[in-house]
């Protein structure tokens, strides 16, 4: 018996390690520059009137891979985000979702909703409809990894109580078709910047249902 309580403290020393070990590492991203604005220098970053676009060919294999990503899924969800009087605490919040991502066409562009039912670790249900992918029009940067992961970046105004703010967004997407021959497994993780810097960070790790 006395063995077993000393896994179950070796375990929950582990745990405790692993969280704060995240915590410090995600700390660190409050106040930090994007990588893009490191790589086209302040000029060309801020210019969001005429920013960059990304090729004909890409735009195609953006096109397919949103249509692959389109239906219900479920999994976990991670929001992670600055807090604080001068930003510098992160807070991180984590929950179970039931996913839907479908096309909305606005303004004849095709842009991808996800709603979400989460499920937080306190207990908490929340609908969650506040991602969407923007149209192909918005992307400034685009990386083909493979045949099932793509990197891409939107950069536009926008606003908020204290006055105009240039967003940008990062987007990884992921895809496995593991014992399928439809996509399956589905990650998605964007981080926000908001004039140049981290606001927050969002993953969904899903699998299709």
């Amino acid at each position: 018996m006395l063995g077993f309580f000393k896994v179950i403290k070796f375990i929950s020393v582990v745990i405790m390690v692993g969280f704060v070990s995240t915590s410090t590492s995600l700390a660190s991203l409050c106040g930090k520059e994007s990588d893009e604005l490191l790589r086209l220098g302040e000029d060309k970053y801020y210019d969001a009137e005429n920013p960059s676009r990304i090729a004909d060919e890409d735009k195609k294999i953006r096109e397919k891979i949103y249509k692959s990503m389109q239906g219900k899924w479920r999994g976990t969800y991670t929001y992670s985000y600055c807090a604080g009087h001068d930003n510098s605490r992160i807070e991180l919040e984590t929950a179970k979702v039931e996913s839907e991502i479908s096309e909305r066409i606005r303004s004849g562009k095709v842009n991808l909703k996800i709603k979400s039912q989460a499920e937080f670790n306190d207990g908490v249900t929340k609908i969650l409809e506040h991602e969407t992918i923007q149209g192909i029009g918005h992307a400034t940067h685009f990386e083909l990894v493979s045949d099932k992961e793509i990197k891409f970046i939107e950069r536009y105004r926008g606003s908020r109580n204290d006055g105009a703010v240039l967003l940008e967004k990062a987007y990884t997407i992921k895809m496995d078709n593991k014992n399928s021959s439809n996509i399956n497994i589905l990650k998605i993780h964007v981080t926000g910047y908001t004039n140049g810097f981290f606001a927050y960070d969002r993953k969904w790790d899903l699998a299709r249902k």
